[in-house]
């Protein structure tokens, strides 16, 4: 894996959903086997929602009845927000 032996995201909550107005609180592990130069750090967030479902109608008279069935997705983007720990620079994407 190169330099990285270790790259990990501990959240607090370990269910990983979060509500409006909760607070998301974790900590970065990372672990190098050797020197790195590095000119920024970035941490990421992005939330987002995916639905998906079917829904089968039986449609027709008598013995011409069929099976519809119908596919629902939705998808919804809820934030977008970057932040850097190490250099200078603030990013911030909101939805």
């Amino acid at each position: 894996m190169g330099k990285v032996n270790v790259l990990e995201i501990v959240l607090s909550n370990a269910t990983g959903v979060y509500i409006a107005g909760q607070l998301l609180q974790g900590h970065v592990n990372l672990e190098l086997n050797n020197n790195l130069k590095l000119r920024d750090i970035r941490i990421q967030v992005r939330g987002k929602a995916f639905v998906h479902w079917t829904e089968q109608l039986m449609r027709g008279p008598g013995e011409s009845r069929f099976r519809e069935i119908r596919h629902h997705a939705a998808t919804e983007e809820y934030i977008e927000w970057t932040q850097s720990v190490l250099g200078r620079r603030e990013y911030y994407n909101s939805m």
